[in-house]
């Protein structure tokens, strides 16, 4: 391969993606999207070795996007059951009102009455409303009838309330996972997805295989004032960058609500403000709203960001952020890794 754009061989990419290849020079086409080469065999060589290892990342990376987009649509199954129980819980409130305006008539209620009217002393206005009854049931027992779908709700709703919070947390955990499938340019980092997600229990372990794990690491970047800038490429590097890694004085920077990599601005040294917008722009750009505009990116020190317990993989909170808007575009910054 060689720079020369004397020679007529090259490439043409999209996206950082293999598109296709000529044997003659194409002016109308962008010159950062061309790869130059000195001969057509050299070309054809490249070509189609990058797109076989093209194909089988692809082919490596299709059974996990398809986990986690089917364990997502479970979630999201979940998510709509426990909104139509919520909706049913709002009965609670009636039932309890109900069991007390009772237990106040229970003198006024005979066994095998089908239903009694009340005045209702919780409303403004106080009512007459009218409460059915289980003739068959004690005046007490139909008190206790009433006190007792009001419990069973109530506990329903906090349950419901809790496995929200829990499914809410799994579908952004996935998203993230879902994200960082998508962004990865090299089997390791698929295999330590795999094994990220073996560890979460949405995949099992296999039996009796020892392989030598290749380990990936965060991509690295030095900005344009030479400030080293890291980048996660799956959750569990984003926690060793974030959580062991990092110095806490150190900048944090994700996107807002969006499922993206973590990226550690390392603060020794001076920077400005062009240092600050390549690290934003690598968060924006290592994240689901890559083709987006005007995408949030947070910052905040390493200090202020912190895991909660039981947090799945890449799962921080964080505080007394600044947000920064910005377009992504293809990073431009010398990369070590």
């Amino acid at each position: 391969k060689v720079n020369n754009k004397d020679f007529s061989f090259f490439i043409t990419l999209e996206d950082n993606n293999l598109k296709d290849f000529f044997p003659i020079n194409l002016p109308s086409l962008e010159e950062d999207n061309k790869k130059y080469f000195s001969s057509p065999s050299k070309t054809l060589e490249y070509y189609y070795s990058e797109k076989d290892k093209s194909d089988r990342l692809n082919n490596k990376s299709s059974s996990l996007l398809k986990l986690v987009n089917n364990n997502l649509e479970r979630c999201h199954k979940k998510m709509e059951l426990l909104k139509d129980n919520l909706e049913k819980c709002k009965k609670a409130y009636k039932y309890r009102i109900y069991g007390e305006l009772l237990t106040a008539n229970i003198y006024n209620i005979k066994q095998g009455d089908e239903s009694i009217d009340v005045v209702n002393y919780y409303s403004e206005d106080s009512e007459i409303i009218n409460i059915k009854l289980d003739p068959t049931k004690t005046p007490s027992a139909n008190i206790q009838n009433y006190f007792k779908r009001y419990s069973k709700l109530k506990k329903s709703k906090e349950y419901s309330l809790e496995q929200i919070k829990i499914t809410e947390d799994e579908i952004l955990y996935l998203n993230s996972v879902l994200t960082n499938i998508k962004n990865t340019e090299d089997y390791a980092s698929i295999e330590e997805i795999k094994k990220e997600l073996m560890d979460a229990h949405y995949l099992k372990f296999k039996k009796n295989v020892r392989k030598k794990e290749t380990k990936s690491k965060p991509m690295h970047f030095i900005s344009s004032e030479g400030i080293h800038i890291y980048v996660g490429k799956n959750n569990i590097e984003n926690d060793y960058l974030t959580l062991k890694f990092a110095d806490k004085r150190d900048l944090w920077f994700h996107t807002k609500d969006i499922p993206g990599s973590h990226v550690i601005l390392k603060t020794l040294g001076d920077f400005t403000e062009k240092t600050l917008n390549e690290a934003a722009n690598l968060a924006a750009y290592y994240s689901k709203g890559r083709d987006s505009s005007k995408v949030p990116v947070d910052y905040t020190e390493v200090k202020n960001v912190h895991k909660p317990n039981g947090a799945k993989p890449g799962m921080v909170i964080y505080e007394k952020n600044k947000t920064i808007f910005i377009t992504p575009e293809k990073p431009s910054l010398e990369k070590l890794s």
